[in-house]
């Protein structure tokens, strides 16, 4: 099990590259990461590295199943928390992905780094 904070940070902007989705609408308020899997483990993995890290979170069956078994859905939401995930994941996400969370964050008013 992982206990460190930077090791959680690297493992969740895995997760983030590998499975996550970063949605925001500029006109509304929905702004959240959300990690998707059929593997309860690497959820709970998730679920462990957010809570070292203090990152508020929840998760759902999204009810859709498929030949691995049921999806399950981790979503980080508001701005305190998307804001402190961003501080920790930051420097390990890929570029893409780096650049969306910044793009969401930004729609809270925040100046982000640009992505070289």
């Amino acid at each position: 099990m992982i206990n460190d904070p930077l090791l959680c940070a690297v493992y969740l902007s895995a997760m983030i590259d590998a499975e996550g989705s970063i949605i925001y609408q500029k006109d509304k308020s929905n702004r959240q990461v959300s990690i998707y899997n059929t593997e309860i483990e690497l959820i709970d993995n998730c679920k462990k590295c957010l809570e070292i890290i203090g990152i508020k979170y929840y998760v759902v069956r999204t009810g859709k199943i498929c030949k691995h078994g049921e999806a399950l859905q981790l979503t980080i939401s508001g701005q305190k928390s998307l804001n402190k995930l961003f501080q920790s994941v930051e420097e390990f996400l890929c570029c893409r992905k780096r650049n969306l969370f910044e793009k969401m964050l930004s729609s809270y008013k925040y100046k982000m780094s640009n992505c070289a």
